[in-house]
């Protein structure tokens, strides 16, 4: 596959990641978690391996290698990717989770434009 169409599953994925975890913010403030949850957690999930397949295959092409700031990304994603289970956990931290996600996301974003290290 070309390097664009990799990107765009890239951004799709991140996409649909975020939107996901909008959502399952939402669903820890409804009465209904548990039917609000489960559209939500799979999107999240389709989005991750979006992110994750669209990334590296993006990596494969352009032929970077794996250097330090996609070994953060990594990190990144990993916490991103733990966000369904710590809002089932604990649903009073909605707040601050969607904050963390959009910081999180930046970071990512800053990361691959300015390929610091």
């Amino acid at each position: 596959m070309a390097y664009t169409l990799y990107k765009v599953l890239h951004v799709a994925g991140i996409f649909a990641v975020l939107l996901a975890i909008g959502g399952l913010v939402a669903a820890a403030r409804s009465t209904d978690r548990a039917a609000a949850r489960k559209g939500f957690v799979m999107l999240h999930g389709i989005g991750m391996l979006l992110s994750l397949v669209g990334g590296f295959g993006a990596l494969a092409r352009a032929g970077y290698g794996f250097p330090g700031w996609i070994v953060v990304k990594v990190g990144l994603w990993i916490v991103l990717g733990a966000f369904p289970t710590i809002l089932k956990r604990s649903p009073g931290a909605a707040n601050g989770l969607l904050l963390t996600a959009l910081v999180l996301a930046v970071a990512a974003f800053a990361l691959a434009v300015t390929k610091p290290f």
